[in-house]
Parts: C-alpha cells; sequence; structure tokens
C-alpha cells in the first residue's frame, strides 16, 4: 500500500522590496557586503561609491535609501561561482546594485517586530526596519499598513532627498 503523502506546493518566492510610485532606483552605487533586499543603506565613508547596510546607531545623518537586490558571496557557490543565471536578481558582492531613493512609496517584507499604521521605521539589526528608534537614527520612513516579522508586505512612505 502507498502512505498518503499530502501534496507540497513549492513556495513562489517574494520579492524582498518593491517599488510603488515615484521613487527612483539609483544602479550606480557598489556593495562590499552580503545585504538582504530592502535594507536601508548608508554611503560609506571610506569608499564614497560604495553603500554599506545601515545598523542601530549609524544613519544619525539620515540613510540614501533601501537596497533594490540582494547581493551574496559567489564563493558560496563552489564550482558554480563563476556562472551567471540568466533569472538572477542577486548581485555579487563589489558589483553594482541598484538603490531606491528618493521620495514615494515602497511596498517590503523586510521589517522586524510588530509594525502599526502611522508607526516611524527606523534601521535595525541586520538590515531589518523596525519601529523603535536606536540613538539619533534618522527615520526612513512612514508605515502605512501593519505587519508582523515581515509575514505580509508593509507600505512604507520613504523621503531620501531631504538626506
Amino acid at each position: 500500500m502507498v502512505p498518503n503523502i499530502p501534496f507540497q506546493r513549492p513556495s513562489r518566492y517574494r520579492k524582498g522590496i518593491m517599488t510603488t510610485f515615484g521613487v527612483i532606483v539609483a544602479p550606480f552605487y557598489k556593495c562590499d557586503e552580503v545585504a538582504r533586499e530592502g535594507a536601508p543603506v548608508v554611503i560609506d565613508t571610506a569608499k564614497s561609491e560604495t553603500v554599506k547596510v545601515a545598523v542601530p546607531g549609524s544613519s544619525s545623518a539620515g540613510c540614501l535609501g533601501f537596497l533594490a537586490q540582494q547581493t551574496y558571496d559567489p564563493s558560496v557557490l563552489g564550482e558554480l561561482a563563476g556562472y551567471e543565471f540568466f533569472n538572477n536578481t542577486k548581485a555579487r558582492i563589489g558589483d553594482a546594485v541598484g538603490v531606491i531613493t528618493g521620495a514615494g512609496w515602497v511596498e517590503t517584507l523586510n521589517y522586524a517586530g510588530e509594525i502599526n499604521e502611522h508607526d516611524e521605521l527606523y534601521p535595525g539589526p541586520s538590515g531589518y526596519l523596525v519601529a523603535f528608534q536606536t540613538g539619533s537614527d534618522k527615520s526612513v520612513g512612514v508605515a502605512e499598513t501593519s505587519g508582523t516579522d515581515g509575514d505580509s508586505y508593509i507600505r512604507v512612505r520613504v523621503d531620501f532627498s531631504l538626506v
């Protein structure tokens, strides 16, 4: 007799951040670290053409924007490290990345904790957005919808033009 094994559909990949209206994507910065989509970033003071993930306490001067794509270390791919797949939207460490900047709205899964409507959002640990301020960090946006721990998209109103 064949055991009754439930069918499990593969889950579809959900982008960590999507532009909604008004923002622009600047494609000419590099990222020298592993980072997630939607991570708030600041300009690296050591290299002006490079961005790094904003962590609590690092964005008192303001964030440049959000990463539009994930960056990864190609050495983890082993023998496939030199290949580029046609449907890959990720970037290798040191490659040019898109940075979502300007003023407008984005939808993101890149947040931790409970987010409520009208909460101001700040850089949190590991590149997540959180609803509490650490030190003198500037706000990166205002939540227009609620969510908990990245379980569903939240809409965020951003204005990086004032940085």
